[in-house]
């Protein structure tokens, strides 16, 4: 080990239960940071998020297309539109980080203490 290198440990993240879905918080070019907020030619370049899910895991849900959920996570319970998303996994829902999503975003459901954000969603 080279002096000063960083600790590379990797964390013990617990398998899913059978009741959540694990979240993916992606990025944008052009989201509600404070370097886009500051240039008011830049605002309207922000624009409004969605959660993208499996398709079974919505029908599971009973969740029609341009729906909403309701998603509770240890920190936040939020309610949010949702899309049909073929290309995630089942049990796993993306979301773009610092975009309007619903009431609030995707940061309002992340404890940054713990290595993986479980969610449980629910149809309304």
């Amino acid at each position: 080990m080279f002096a000063g290198s960083p600790d590379l440990t990797v964390p013990h993240v617990a398998p899913a239960d059978g009741y959540s879905v694990r979240l993916v918080a992606g990025r944008v070019l052009y989201d509600d940071g404070s370097a886009v907020r500051a240039v008011p030619a830049l605002a309207g370049l922000v624009g409004t998020g969605s959660l993208r899910a499996n398709p079974h895991d919505l029908d599971d849900l009973g969740v029609a297309d341009g729906g909403q959920v309701r998603l509770r996570s240890a920190t936040a319970t939020m309610v949010v539109p949702v899309e049909p998303d073929p290309s995630l996994p089942r049990k796993v829902v993306a979301a773009d980080f610092n975009v309007p999503l619903g009431d609030g975003t995707v940061a309002d459901l992340i404890d940054r203490a713990f290595p993986v954000v479980d969610l449980r969603m629910e149809s309304l």
